[in-house]
């Protein structure tokens, strides 16, 4: 062991980052190496079923739970919108 830190960024990891950056800026889509860090365009966990077909990203649970109370309390104050004007009309 060399007494370096295997999270500690590398000189090759920012020259990753630079390329990556300089092609989204271009517009260019990034090689998959650079995409995913991995050597051979991917890992397991990014294929389905290991046909080379790569699945999207999900979204975190407590994103879902962020969504889904938004709708609740949104549609229940549109329910106080309509029953306010309701009230009021007559």
């Amino acid at each position: 062991m060399s007494g370096r830190d295997a999270s500690a960024p590398t000189p090759d990891d920012d020259e990753r980052r630079v390329q990556h950056l300089s092609a989204l800026e271009n517009g260019e889509p990034s090689p998959p190496s650079q995409a995913t860090g991995d050597e051979d365009g991917g890992s397991e966990a990014d294929t389905a079923a290991g046909d080379g077909e790569t699945r999207q990203a999900r979204a975190p649970w407590h994103f879902k739970v962020i969504v889904v109370g938004s709708v609740v309390y949104l549609g229940y104050r549109a329910y106080q919108g309509v029953s306010w004007v309701a009230h009021h009309i007559h």
